[in-house]
């Protein structure tokens, strides 16, 4: 691809095709479901506006600051219940409330929201093993499933003891020494940045979709096959094997897209 052709990613995910198609100087726009798409994106697009010395004031702050103890709560979803330690989640809730307070700009704001995103498994209770997580067996879900077990009459589960769990404090200056190392010395590009756009947003949704389109029009025709497939494949239509039991037709809703086009 070259320029003026303009990059469409419907599911942006973490953004790195909208990061790539900067750095070879295209234009790009990516639609997001997720917020915390959203975050990384900011983190991610700053890249060049991050200053070395204040980036390493931030991480001076850090080294010599003691951490508290928050009592915000951590916003657990079902999974993510018992996967910190007390005392790490205090910690890590008091990180993001004295962040949010510093005398910095945003850009720097959504960095350090972003490293706390990231360092949230090596500070955990858990391990990625694939599509599972797996879970260390001092943490408080395992102790109770043992419990359980035990009081049942059954052997408790194999013990599994994650190999290093950080303090939140280590965690958080080995990330963002890790960032001031790829700020100082950043990758090579073709010095000619595209310009980029990430919507918040279902690609199924009209506004979004509509909002995606309008800026790469020449990908419409393509696009469009894609939302028809995977409208098709959700609801049934135009294969066999999805099709309901019953004999009664499942109901369509159009979705409207680009120039009122529908599907």
């Amino acid at each position: 691809m070259q320029p003026p052709q303009h990059v469409f990613d419907p599911f942006a995910g973490v953004s790195t095709t909208l990061l790539v198609a900067r750095e070879c100087g295209l234009d790009a726009t990516g639609i997001e479901v997720m917020p915390m798409g959203e975050i990384i994106w900011r983190a991610k697009s700053q890249l060049e506006r991050y200053d070395v010395p204040e980036l390493r004031a931030i991480r001076e702050w850090i080294y010599s600051t003691t951490p508290g103890e928050s009592q915000r709560r951590f916003p657990h979803l079902p999974i993510t219940q018992y996967a910190f330690d007390r005392e790490q989640e205090a910690q890590l809730m008091w990180y993001d409330e004295r962040f949010q307070q510093m005398d910095i700009g945003d850009n720097f704001k959504a960095l350090l929201k972003f490293i706390l995103l990231s360092i949230r498994e090596d500070i955990s209770y858990t391990s990625k093993d694939g599509q599972f997580l797996r879970w260390d067996s001092r943490s408080g879900k395992v102790r109770q499933r043992n419990a359980k077990r035990i009081a049942n009459g059954k052997m408790p589960y194999k013990p599994f003891h994650k190999r290093t769990i950080l303090p939140v404090q280590r965690a958080i200056l080995q990330a963002l020494d890790h960032i001031i190392l790829d700020v100082s010395f950043p990758a090579s590009s073709t010095g000619v940045n595209g310009k980029q756009e990430l919507i918040v947003g279902s690609v199924l949704d009209a506004p979004a979709a509509r909002a995606g389109l309008g800026r790469c029009r020449d990908y419409v025709s393509a696009l469009l096959q894609s939302v028809r497939l995977y409208q098709n494949l959700c609801l049934g239509v135009g294969f066999p094997r999805c099709r309901p039991t019953s004999h009664a037709q499942p109901q369509t809703k159009s979705v409207e897209l680009y120039r009122g086009e529908q599907i």
